[in-house]
C-alpha cells in the first residue's frame, strides 16, 4: 500500500498520473516536505492525493500431470486512484485505475531428440484493466482494456551449443466512451544461439520479431497531462507496431574478470510515438492552456503552457551498444572488493535520418562495492552526456555527473527474520541534473544532494 501527497510542477495544474506513470523517475517529483510550500507556489496551488493498494498471488505445483514436471501461476491486482486537489481545497478530478492480470505456466519434463536435451514450456497471459477519469481534467475517457495470450518456448543444449525459440498469440482489446473500439491480433517469435567455445566464453545471436498493440493512452487521451507538462492527442486508429530486434553478444561468464558486449540493431514498423507539434508553423513546439479546443497556440516565451503532443506513427529504428566488465580485485578474510565499469550508446532514427524525440544519451559509469561481515559500501558514478541529435522542435540537454552513497548493514533477529539497515546519499555532488528523456526536463530537474534512511525486515 502506497500514499503519497505532492504538488504538480508548473502554474498550469490539472495533473494526471495512472499506476504506469506515478514511479517514473523522468518524471522528477519532489516529495520532501520543506519543499511543499514551494511546489504549491508553483503548482498554483493544484496538489495530488495518491493512493495505490496492490495484491500479488504466486503458486507452484510439482509433477501434477503425466509429462509435466511444474505447473507456475502469478496474478496481481492493482488498485490504483489519486484526486487533484484545487487550491480552495476541492477535488478538481479524480482518477481510477483498476487492472487484473496473470499467467499460468506449464512446464513439460526435459525429453531428448535429435541428440539434444530439450526443456519447453507452455502459458496463458490474461490482463484487464478499467481507467476512469471523473472532472473537469478528464486526461483519458474511461476506457476498458483486454487481452489474452498465448505461448511457448524451447530451448535446448547441444554440447557447447544452446538453442531457443518460442512463439506467442495476443488479442487485444480495447474501448472509451464516445471513441471507437479498436482491437489488435499480435503474433509474435523469437530464436536465439550461443555458443560456449571456452568454458569461461561464450558468444551468441538472437533475432526477435514482435507485436505491440497500442495502450488505452495512445488511442484515447485528449487532454491536459500536468506530470508530463503535456496536452496529449491520441488517435484511436493506431495500428500495431511491428519490430524485428537483432542481438550480437559476446560474455566472459567466469573468473576474476567477467563482462560482455552487446551490439543491437531494432528494425520498428508503425513506430508510435508523441510528437510535438508546430500548428502555427512558427518553428517551435506549440503550447497550449489546459483547456485547449484546438484553437488558440500560446506564444513561445509561454514557458508554464502545455506542450501539445499528438500520437504519430512512423518507421523507425535503434542501434547501439551496451558494455560491462567486473573485476573482484580481492575476497579473504579482509572482505570483497569488486569495480564494475559500463557503458552504453543508443541511436533512435525516423525514416528519412531524422532524429526521434527522447533518445537518452551515451552514457558511461563505475561502481565499486565492499563487502565484509553483514556490512557493505557501495560508490556510484554515473557520467551521462550532453545528448545534441535532438529531434525536429526538441531542445539539446546538457550532460552531468551523478555520485551515489549508499552504506547498510544485514542481520538477523529473532527466529531467522533479515534486517536490513541502510543510509544512502544520492547525488553527492549536488549536480543540477535534467534528463533528456523528461518532458518536464526545463522545470522540474531532478532532487539535488539528498538522503534516505531506511530499515527493511523479512520474515
Amino acid at each position: 500500500h502506497l500514499e503519497h501527497e505532492y504538488g504538480v510542477p508548473g502554474e498550469h495544474g490539472h495533473g494526471h498520473e495512472d499506476e504506469e506513470h506515478h514511479d517514473d523517475e523522468d518524471e522528477d517529483e519532489h516529495h520532501d516536505e520543506d519543499e511543499e510550500e514551494h511546489a504549491e507556489e508553483e503548482a498554483g496551488g493544484v496538489m495530488i492525493d495518491l493512493k495505490q493498494t496492490r495484491y500479488d498471488f504466486e503458486a507452484m505445483l510439482d509433477d501434477p500431470l503425466p509429462g509435466v514436471r511444474r505447473i507456475k501461476t502469478r496474478w496481481a491486482y492493482n488498485d490504483y486512484e489519486h484526486d487533484e486537489i484545487e487550491p480552495d481545497g476541492a477535488v478538481g478530478t479524480m482518477f481510477e485505475n483498476n487492472e487484473v492480470e496473470g499467467r499460468v505456466e506449464l512446464l513439460r519434463n526435459p525429453s531428448t531428440a535429435w541428440d539434444g536435451d530439450w526443456n519447453g514450456a507452455l502459458g496463458l497471459h490474461y490482463r484487464e484493466r478499467e481507467f476512469a477519469a471523473v472532472g473537469e481534467a478528464g486526461f483519458v475517457p474511461p476506457s476498458d482494456l483486454r487481452s489474452i495470450g498465448v505461448f511457448a518456448l524451447e530451448k535446448a543444449d547441444f554440447g557447447r551449443w544452446h538453442l531457443e525459440f518460442g512463439g506467442r498469440f495476443d488479442r487485444q482489446w480495447t474501448e472509451a466512451d464516445g471513441a471507437a473500439d479498436a482491437a489488435h491480433t499480435l503474433l509474435s517469435a523469437s530464436s536465439g544461439l550461443t555458443w560456449r567455445y571456452d568454458d569461461d566464453y561464450e558468444a551468441g545471436l538472437a533475432v526477435i520479431h514482435a507485436q505491440r498493440a497500442p495502450a488505452i493512452e495512445e488511442l484515447y487521451a485528449d487532454g491536459p497531462h500536468a506530470a508530463s507538462g503535456t496536452f496529449e492527442i491520441g488517435d484511436a486508429a493506431l495500428g500495431k507496431e511491428k519490430s524485428t530486434n537483432v542481438d550480437l553478444y559476446w560474455r566472459k561468464t567466469a573468473g576474476r574478470i567477467e563482462g560482455g558486449v552487446n551490439l543491437f540493431y531494432h528494425r520498428i514498423d508503425a513506430f508510435i510515438f508523441p510528437q510535438e507539434q508546430d500548428r502555427n508553423g512558427d518553428g517551435h513546439a506549440d503550447r497550449v492552456e489546459a483547456d485547449f479546443d484546438g484553437a488558440a497556440i500560446l506564444p513561445p516565451e509561454e514557458e508554464e503552457g502545455l506542450l501539445l503532443v499528438a500520437q504519430r506513427q512512423d518507421d523507425a529504428r535503434f542501434y547501439g551498444l551496451e558494455i560491462e566488465a567486473e573485476w573482484r580485485v580481492f575476497e579473504n578474510e579482509h572482505g570483497r572488493l569488486a569495480l564494475r565499469g559500463w557503458g552504453d550508446y543508443v541511436r533512435g532514427k525516423r525514416d528519412g535520418d531524422v532524429n526521434l524525440p527522447r533518445v537518452t544519451p551515451w552514457r558511461f559509469g563505475l561502481d565499486a562495492r565492499y563487502d565484509l561481515g553483514g556490512w557493505f559500501a557501495e560508490l556510484d558514478y554515473t557520467r551521462v552526456n550532453r545528448q545534441s541529435d535532438a529531434a525536429p522542435l526538441e531542445t539539446a540537454t546538457a550532460g552531468y555527473h551523478k555520485l551515489d552513497l549508499h552504506v547498510g548493514h544485514r542481520f538477523r533477529a529473532g527466529d531467522g527474520d533479515a534486517v536490513y539497515v541502510f543510509i544512502a546519499v544520492s547525488n553527492l555532488l549536488d549536480e543540477e541534473i535534467r534528463r533528456h528523456t523528461s518532458f518536464v526536463k526545463d522545470i522540474a530537474p531532478l532532487p539535488g544532494r539528498s538522503g534516505t534512511f531506511g530499515v527493511r525486515v523479512g520474515f
